[in-house]
């Protein structure tokens, strides 16, 4: 699905900090031990959770944001992404596109990608049910929020469709912010 970033700049570049300030702060409480002294902690796992907690606040809005099947899946997706890739590379090229459907690595990916879209489909329907009923209703200033005023200008409805750019983008920033967190 391509966006027009253009469409999203709707309100100051700063209005997202204090919203994914608090996200961080209650993260890091929620997995990291919270003690006056030092205490040594494996960092790598509870850094995943926090970061996805913080990436999800912003991608996918409050309501998911801290769902322990969004966090296992917006975690795993791009570890599943590249074993899949991993494995595809040494099969001949002529065969990747019939075998590659059938890898058990590939159907993982499709089982995510339609867990999250199941778990999407409400939040979406409450979100356009409570702005078509409620003249008082404050969207949401988050990542689904913004590609579902997207789809609805275009006439689009594929929660599928979302549910895979939500994982794309959560996948990407989820490792990388984490990667360089960990090993700075």
């Amino acid at each position: 699905m391509l966006l027009q970033a253009t469409s999203y700049l709707q309100s100051p570049p700063g209005r997202l900090n204090l919203i994914l300030h608090n996200e961080v702060v209650e993260a890091m409480r929620l997995e990291l031990p919270q003690s006056a002294g030092w205490t040594r902690v494996t960092i790598n796992k509870p850094m995943h959770r926090v970061v996805a907690m913080a990436a999800g606040r912003i991608f996918i809005g409050p309501e998911l944001c801290r769902n322990e099947a969004y966090l296992e899946s917006a975690i795993n997706y791009t570890m599943d992404v590249m074993i899949a890739v991993h494995i595809i590379q040494f099969m001949p090229a002529w065969l990747r596109p019939f075998a590659a459907p059938w890898l058990p690595q590939n159907r993982k990916l499709q089982q995510r990608r339609k867990d999250l879209a199941d778990l999407i489909k409400p939040v979406v329907a409450a979100r356009k049910e409570a702005a078509r009923t409620n003249s008082d209703y404050q969207e949401p200033d988050d990542m689904l929020q913004w590609v579902i005023n997207d789809m609805v200008k275009r006439g689009k409805s594929d929660v599928a469709d979302l549910a895979h750019h939500q994982l794309t983008i959560t996948g990407a920033a989820l490792h990388t912010t984490t990667m360089a967190a960990t090993h700075a």
